[in-house]
């Protein structure tokens, strides 16, 4: 079920996409159409794009048929050299580790109950281990007038919806439950308080079991 929404995700994204440009090295030349030989028809997700059961699949070909697809890896190489050694080793050796911890922690809540006490779940107790540590790395915001830890949510912090609230443009975390809105999924979304680093992911939620 989990893997039917992904690739049915994907496809709707794609839809109304002609070009797409991917950081692959099987060339570095921007002009040059990736092929079915290149590395791209080798990813799962793409694989999948052409079976005939995820939506209209019997009307699509093979991923690069459909589409005109690029390597966009020199762009890429430009944006990774703006960041020093020094930057990156502290992202992957503090940042990283931090932000892990704490979303682990916020998708432990839904380990913590069983199937019939997760329908009383709510978004907020969800979210709070990331919102916590969130707020608490605000404090240490140098901008002048900045709001470090209020009340309300701001952009890029963290967010947990669930089910069709996930759909609604501007949501905001809120006491809703899972069994109040019958999610059968949620989505998570969060973010280091002090650094570029951000996260987001949909889960399938099995109630009852």
């Amino acid at each position: 079920m989990a893997e039917d929404a992904k690739v049915s995700t994907f496809v709707d994204f794609l839809d109304g996409c002609k070009r797409i440009g991917m950081p692959l090295a099987a060339s570095r030349d921007p002009t040059i159409r990736l092929a079915g030989d290149s590395p791209v028809e080798k990813m799962p997700i793409v694989q999948a794009y052409a079976f005939e059961d995820m939506g209209e699949g019997e009307k699509r070909g093979f991923f690069t048929m459909d589409h005109e697809v690029y390597s966009v890896i020199d762009e890429f190489d430009s944006l990774y050299a703006r960041v020093d050694a020094h930057g990156i080793s502290i992202m992957m050796n503090k940042s990283l580790p931090l932000l892990k911890y704490h979303w682990e922690a916020a998708t432990h809540n839904f380990d913590l109950a069983s199937g019939a006490e997760r329908e009383y779940l709510t978004e907020s107790s969800v979210c709070d281990p990331l919102s916590t540590y969130y707020s608490y790395g605000k404090l240490r915001q140098e901008e002048p007038g900045a709001a470090a830890g209020g009340g309300g949510e701001e952009m890029g912090s963290p967010k947990v919806l669930f089910g069709f609230r996930s759909g609604e443009v501007g949501a905001l975390t809120s006491e809703a439950t899972v069994g109040s809105v019958g999610a059968l999924h949620a989505t998570m979304e969060a973010m280091e308080p002090q650094g570029p680093l951000c996260v987001g992911r949909s889960y399938m939620l099995a109630l009852g079991r």
